[in-house]
């Protein structure tokens, strides 16, 4: 959008975003890591696509379905961008819009990722359906 005043505005479904996030579909890690709304960081995981996972260093560890719904736990590198691993969950949720959340860097797997949302176990995390 540009406005009268000759002021610009980027927007991806409503959320503003950086102009060369959607000029030129390119961010850096620091940048990725430094958004701390969820929402935001959908959008620039739609934007980027695949090259996300690129600019993070990350590699897949598990991929899955749950309950119909797409989740992989993504780990990055050694030689990345933080001091110690970034361990992050990648799900579909039920709109089919895609997220991905920080967990722990002790987690090993997308069941214990999930149950680690919810502050359960692994065994206690039994959903039968999410919506």
């Amino acid at each position: 959008i540009i406005f009268t005043e000759g002021i610009k505005a980027h927007f991806w479904h409503g959320l503003e975003v950086p102009e060369k996030l959607i000029e030129e579909r390119s961010a850096t890690a620091k940048e990725i890591l430094e958004i701390k709304n969820v929402e935001k960081r959908r959008a620039w995981l739609e934007i980027l696509g695949e090259k996300y996972l690129a600019i993070m260093g990350m590699e897949v560890v598990e991929e899955a379905i749950y309950n119909k719904l797409k989740y992989a736990l993504l780990k990055t590198k050694r030689d990345s961008v933080a001091e110690e691993p970034i361990v992050m969950l990648r799900m579909q949720c039920p709109t089919g819009r895609v997220y991905a959340e920080c967990v722990p860097p002790s987690i090993k797997n997308i069941l214990e990722a999930r149950a680690w949302q919810w502050g359960m176990s692994p065994e206690e995390y039994q959903p039968y359906i999410e919506t």
